[in-house]
């Protein structure tokens, strides 16, 4: 488990997200709410990974304590991590603790936010945003076929 580990926190850019599972609590004879912890490196990485932890809870010890562990050179985890925003990251990428990471917005995230206002249809701001989104993950799908040169040089175009 060690060297998974180590090798997802090798990776400069990383997706993080919880889910919920039942656990069952055989003193109470009931389940209870835990959690698993996913934590996945970029699709811009030539080697993906991605590596689950099973916790009692969504609080933010939780990925403190799994970011917090070593690389193979034994440094703490420093990058951006990637995450719908659930409070609990905002101590993990807080800049007075941890200068060297940073936090992103998911944007899948964002745009379910705009998705429910055009339900009806009658969201004008709804509609022109996931029609941006589109534009967005077409243009990501391109560049996820071009090489690092390649989209280099395709952004350094665009600038």
């Amino acid at each position: 488990m060690r060297d998974r580990s180590r090798f997802i926190l090798s990776c400069a850019v990383l997706h993080a997200d919880e889910t919920p599972v039942a656990m069952l609590d055989p003193g109470a004879g009931k389940t209870r709410r835990a959690y698993v912890w996913a934590y996945a490196r970029s699709w811009h990485d030539k080697v993906p990974g991605v590596i689950y932890e099973f916790c009692p809870g969504r609080g933010a010890q939780y990925p403190l304590a799994f970011l917090g562990g070593q690389d193979r050179h034994g440094r703490r985890w420093s990058g951006t991590l990637l995450t719908d925003r659930y409070s609990a990251y905002e101590t993990v990428v807080d800049p007075r603790l941890y200068p060297d990471r940073l936090g992103a917005a998911c944007a899948a995230h964002a745009r379910r936010n705009f998705e429910e206002l055009t339900h009806d249809g009658t969201s004008v701001v709804g509609l022109e945003a996931v029609r941006r989104f589109a534009r967005i993950y077409g243009v990501e799908a391109q560049l996820k076929e071009l090489s690092d040169d390649g989209k280099r040089a395709l952004t350094t175009h665009l600038s």
